[in-house]
């Protein structure tokens, strides 16, 4: 399961994400869709640490992301992205 506990994140002044709390239950598909600029990648960025919150928890199989290793969460998941990026 990977769980968002009051996850916020903030640019200098900026809010991009404010008080998100979702949970995701093991071999459940989730699919964000939102406009331009909403915080979609952003949110997926937190969970392999490419970006770390300014509030709240992220949690995975009851672990905060925090505590694994970087190489060992990075490798262990994955995502898939709407169209190809380079």
């Amino acid at each position: 399961m990977i769980e968002y506990k009051n996850v916020a994140l903030r640019y200098t002044e900026k809010d991009v994400l404010r008080d998100v709390n979702l949970q995701i239950e093991d071999g459940e598909f989730m699919v964000l869709v939102g406009p331009s600029g909403s915080g979609k990648t952003t949110m997926l960025k937190m969970i392999n640490r490419l970006l770390e919150p300014t509030d709240g928890n992220i949690y995975m199989d009851g672990k905060r992301i925090k505590d694994y290793d970087e190489r060992e969460l990075r490798l262990s998941t994955g995502y898939v992205l709407q169209a190809i990026a380079l």
